[in-house]
């Protein structure tokens, strides 16, 4: 499994667009919540302040003390892991790589681990990154700000605090992955895979929440039993931008349950995409293609007739 790990981090290193769904999650944390909100802070005036807020209302989210709760609550876009899941999974049914390395004599759990680790390496990455970039771009903002407003925010969240986000940000990436590797083994391809998890994205984790919000019990609470509830918990349960850490937010589950949960989801994921790996005819495949080509349809060309000598 190793071996496979192995060679799927080095198809990982030379995939472009694996890098592109890696640093998206990143980027977006720099970008959108500390470039933006920082530029925000800076072109506010009196007159903007109505609808925004001053200034003092909007520093304490761009400095270290809630550099945690915005790199978490960034993790809520779960969109670049599914994509990355299915995006790796399904270009090995599409390119036929996952048949030619099983065709060698690796074994398909094997293989299968190896694709798995890849995954889940990459969405560590990619979170990691994120609260890397979070932490020094509060950092910069802190050095830009000084004098008393940027001491009274406080210092850095304790490690503790610190730890046990990283660790909700590494499950949600992990489930999330999962399932995207379960939805490009389910399409057998990249472009499947793909529309499947934007799909996934915009329908379950976007307009189911707003049906469990708005309407009655019965989509509230099937909205719970899914992965996103105990995602917004997860991202939500150490405060808001802005108010801190004791602020209070929206948790649809207890914390620890949406820890098992998430981590049931992504069993569940997992052991789908195994099955259906294990139980698919690969080789079949394969010769039929072969058949194919020798049989393909070819002109008649006229033969000259001979003649008879008289």
């Amino acid at each position: 499994m190793i071996a496979s790990w192995r060679a799927e981090l080095f198809v990982l290193r030379k995939s472009r667009a694996a890098w592109v769904l890696v640093a998206v999650a990143p980027l977006m944390v720099l970008i959108q919540t500390y470039l933006f909100g920082f530029l925000l802070y800076v072109g506010l005036t009196p007159a903007t302040e109505l609808v925004f807020g001053s200034k003092g209302q909007n520093l304490p989210a761009l400095l270290p003390s809630q550099f945690v709760i915005q790199a978490a609550g960034d993790l809520i876009q779960t969109a670049p892991f599914i994509v990355l899941g299915a995006y790796v999974a399904g270009a090995d049914w599409s390119r036929g790589t996952l048949r030619t390395s099983l065709l060698q004599g690796q074994s398909r759990a094997r293989g299968f681990g190896g694709q798995v680790l890849a995954v889940m390496t990459a969405c560590a990455v990619s979170v990691l990154l994120s609260f890397a970039l979070a932490g020094l771009a509060s950092l910069a903002i802190r050095g830009y700000v000084g004098g008393p407003a940027a001491a009274a925010a406080g210092p850095f969240p304790p490690v503790s605090v610190d730890g046990e986000a990283i660790g909700a940000g590494l499950l949600i990436g992990f489930a999330y992955g999962a399932l995207g590797i379960a939805l490009g083994t389910l399409c057998r391809s990249a472009a499947g895979g793909i529309a499947a998890a934007l799909a996934w994205a915009v329908l379950v984790d976007g307009f189911l929440f707003d049906l469990s919000t708005d309407t009655g019990p019965l989509f509230t609470h099937l909205y719970d039993a899914l992965p996103g509830a105990s995602l917004i918990t997860l991202i939500s349960m150490f405060g808001s931008a802005g108010g801190g850490a004791g602020s209070a937010t929206y948790q649809p589950v207890p914390p620890w349950a949406a820890a098992a949960i998430l981590a049931a989801y992504t069993a569940v994921f997992l052991g789908l995409a195994l099955v259906l790996l294990l139980r698919r005819d690969i080789t079949g495949a394969a010769r039929t293609r072969r058949f194919r080509l020798r049989t393909r349809w070819r002109p008649r060309t006229s033969r000259p007739r001979s003649r008879r000598p008289r």
